[in-house]
């Protein structure tokens, strides 16, 4: 269901309610990914680890989006971290992702709620997914692991290692 509901060239911008389908199953997704884990049918290919890593990818994605319970994403994201860091002596690439990841769960464990359970620090929760997107795609791009096709937080990311290059080869006079 994950990839039916995940932005594409065909989809660019999904509907709020498509991203909200994309989350759940998104988690759903992991659960399953972490059954077999544990039951240690997940094999330790590259095939796996790939498609492993596009989870996260739409994981952090719908993150950005505000389209995963974050209360049920609690539990989730230590499956994912878990899962991550067993391909992380084979995948180094995973091993990072799985730093990454453990940022992205401390700050969701940081959440408060005022008294009639409305988030404080929305817009700043909001900074640090998108801060973690963009560390997770540099591991990704740095690694040479391509997922993601337009995201602008990929973009931008780009942008900026573009423009730390050029003026390290270019530093103004």
């Amino acid at each position: 269901t994950m990839l039916l509901y995940r932005p594409s060239f065909l989809i660019p911008k999904p509907s709020k309610e498509t991203l909200l389908i994309l989350g759940k199953s998104c988690l759903q997704c992991l659960a399953y990914t972490y059954n077999l884990h544990t039951s240690h049918l997940l094999q330790p290919n590259w095939v796996t680890v790939y498609r492993f890593l596009t989870q996260c990818t739409t994981i952090v994605y719908c993150l950005c989006h505000w389209c995963i319970d974050l209360v049920e994403s609690k539990t989730e994201m230590n499956l994912c971290i878990e899962i991550l860091e067993s391909f992380g002596d084979r995948w180094p690439v995973s091993a990072k992702s799985a730093q990454i990841f453990k940022e992205i769960n401390r700050s969701i464990y940081d959440v408060k709620v005022n008294q009639n359970w409305e988030l404080l620090g929305a817009q700043e929760l909001t900074n640090k997914f998108f801060e973690a997107s963009r560390a997770y795609h540099d591991v990704l791009s740095s690694n040479n692991v391509d997922i993601w096709f337009d995201d602008p937080v990929i973009v931008n990311s780009e942008q900026q290692q573009q423009q730390k290059f050029m003026r390290q080869q270019y530093p103004a006079q």
